[in-house]
């Protein structure tokens, strides 16, 4: 089967695809000698936390099988972990790169963006599912009524 035809092939591509090119992303901005500054109300560390927010949100989407499914806690484990790991190689590719050095303070931070986005996508999986099961029972509900209302119009 083709990348494309919609297998599982398919659907592994479009769930990992945009994890390579968000690290490829980080990777690029990493290589900058000189970045430029921050807004001071973002601050470095928290250009760190945001960046691996975003890279752990698209591994729990990754490792879960798409936005909003119910994952668990080796799931939203892994997904920290190996934004964490990530990195921590991207400090190390730091100290290659001319007027940059590896910061353990940035790990932190990196580490501290991947825990927070775990807990949006928990609670955005969690009003998704709310959100379909009231949308179920209303269903039936209205269901019910039409079906009330036609027996009660042919007596």
């Amino acid at each position: 089967m083709r990348a494309g035809s919609g297998g599982l092939q398919g659907r592994s591509v479009r769930r990992w695809a945009p994890v390579a090119v968000y690290m490829a992303v980080i990777f690029a901005l990493s290589s900058i000698s000189r970045p430029p500054d921050l807004p001071s109300a973002i601050g470095d560390k928290g250009g760190h936390a945001l960046l691996y927010s975003g890279l752990a949100s698209l591994l729990v989407r990754a490792l879960a099988g798409g936005w909003r499914q119910p994952f668990g806690a080796r799931t939203g484990f892994a997904a920290v972990a190996y934004s964490t790991i990530y990195g921590a190689t991207d400090e190390v590719h730091q100290m290659f790169v001319p007027f940059r050095t590896a910061d353990l303070a940035d790990l932190a931070a990196e580490d501290r963006g991947a825990e927070r986005a775990l807990l949006a996508v928990d609670v955005e999986v969690g009003v998704a599912r709310d959100l379909a099961v009231a949308q179920h029972e209303l269903h039936l509900v209205a269901g019910e009524l039409d079906r009330h209302d036609h027996a009660g119009r042919h007596r």
